[in-house]
């Protein structure tokens, strides 16, 4: 018998037993279907942060600190040794000159200091705390800055004139006119005191800046009464600095120096507006007795191959760095890891599957039991009557395997959808949650016919053994 004749008897047998075949594949179709739409995920999830890094151009970035720091240690760790190199007095003082000094590297194209200050902005009578973080004018040329929701980059490194993300004016309770389009929002709309805005409508809108200094005309006396005049009445005043909303940001900024920012403003400018002598934690771990030097610096690099010269070229001034790139390969091992266990929990459908591959071809040996026999009675060989179950639970397998990947496709739009809307009413970017690469379609294929294929193999040894002469005396 060759090839064809064994094929239209597996597949005769299948058109014989319609519902069992059915309900057979149906269950490779679901298990593909779990194991696509889990994998999907994962992948969906790597691609969202891939491509966010890639939009804000975060691979040619270099977070650039006064001193080391061994990512590898526990948060405490962390916070512990950066204070102990900072007290040290022979670590490098990241100053203007140091600034200069990178700045001058091959490779380098922007540095700049990491400036920023908690404040109050307020619009009208609206108010809200948040960090403001100090950019150079040249930054405007770069993502996300080069793509403005609305208004213009500043023209002036000393022009008091605010950038505002749009979570800051959610939080503000300005609602974007742009949103009732998409549906954002949807549930906070439902809160009082919201105002429909046009994002033009905010552009040149004055607004400020609410800081506090130490006033101190408020300490008087000294000793113990000055102590307890500070714990009774707070040397403390607001200063009110007027700016100008200057532009609309409608991105996620990412690495760097956009850390826990919502507003931005140029460098200088927010050098002048006066506030109390410390910004964040590196500040506070530990600097006496050093001379004053920056938080910290990002610097933006022409490409991602200069990262790694960069970077060794900044170590070896005795600062510490540290980039996307030089972590991704870490992130790659994690999102493997995540998508092995998404890949695992989808497989698990697919070994119950395969159970019911093996007991549809046991239960249709024993109802094709004088079939066999009269097969291998006319000649037909072992690996003949293997070849005929093995193509049939390969067949279950290939036409699961390609309704299981539609199945998973349907799963990724429908889970999107409500994802997405949930998203979206938090005030939050819709976003592809689900992404079926080409890999993950041939794959998932050839691990259904596989799948089938070892299910198969158990039975259809069992079919070859059968003895011809008891196959044909039974009735």
């Amino acid at each position: 018998m060759n090839i064809k004749d064994l094929a239209k008897l597996s597949f005769s047998n299948l058109r014989r037993t319609k519902i069992r075949s059915f309900l057979t594949g149906l269950g490779v179709t679901i298990g593909i279907g779990a194991l696509v739409s889990m994998v999907a995920f994962g992948v969906g999830m790597q691609k969202n942060i891939t491509d966010s890094f890639k939009k804000n151009d975060l691979f040619t970035n270099i977070f650039v600190t006064p001193a080391k720091i061994d990512m590898s240690s526990g948060p405490g760790r962390i916070a512990s040794a950066f204070s102990d190199d900072l007290r040290k007095s022979e670590i490098p003082v990241l100053d203007d000159s140091a600034v200069e000094k990178i700045r001058h590297i091959p490779g380098v194209k922007e540095a700049f200091p990491e400036v920023s200050l908690a404040a109050i902005i307020k619009i009208g009578t609206r108010k809200v705390k948040t960090r403001i973080k100090g950019i150079p004018v040249s930054m405007g040329k770069y993502p996300p800055f080069d793509k403005l929701t609305a208004g213009s980059f500043f023209s002036s490194d000393t022009s008091l004139r605010l950038i505002l993300k749009r979570s800051l004016l959610y939080k503000l309770k300005f609602r974007l006119k742009s949103d009732l389009k998409t549906g954002r929002l949807t549930a906070i709309d439902s809160l009082k005191n919201f105002i429909s805005v046009d994002p033009d409508t905010l552009i040149e809108t004055k607004a400020q800046i609410i800081t506090s200094v130490i006033d101190i005309h408020k300490i008087s006396g000294s000793g113990k009464s000055a102590l307890l005049g500070i714990f009774s009445s707070p040397p403390v005043k607001e200063i009110k600095t007027p700016v100008r909303i200057s532009a609309i940001l409608d991105k996620s900024t990412g690495f760097g120096s956009s850390f826990g920012a919502d507003a931005y403003m140029p460098i200088n400018a927010l050098n002048k507006i006066p506030h109390l002598g410390f910004n964040s934690v590196w500040e506070i771990l530990g600097t006496a007795g050093r001379k004053k030097g920056f938080e910290s610096l990002t610097v933006k690099v022409n490409e991602i191959n200069d990262v790694e010269s960069v970077c060794a070229k900044i170590d070896s001034m005795g600062f510490g760095t540290m980039s996307i790139i030089n972590q991704l390969d870490e992130m790659k091992r994690g999102f493997i890891v995540f998508d092995t266990i998404l890949g695992a929990i989808g497989a698990v459908a697919l070994l119950v599957a395969a159970l019911g591959i093996i007991n549809t071809m046991l239960m249709s040996i024993l109802e094709r039991t004088k079939e066999i026999g009269i097969i291998k009675a006319i000649g037909g060989s072992e690996g003949e009557v293997k070849l005929i179950f093995i193509i049939e639970a390969c067949t279950i397998g290939f036409f699961g395997g390609i309704f299981g990947i539609g199945l998973g496709w349907l799963v990724t739009k429908i889970a999107g959808v409500i994802g997405n809307f949930y998203i979206t009413k938090q005030g939050g970017d819709a976003m592809d949650l689900f992404h079926i690469p080409w890999w993950l379609i041939l794959g998932a294929m050839a691990f259904a016919v596989l799948i089938s294929l070892i299910s198969g193999l158990f039975p259809a040894a069992r079919a070859a053994r059968t003895n011809p002469v008891e196959a044909l005396r039974r009735e």
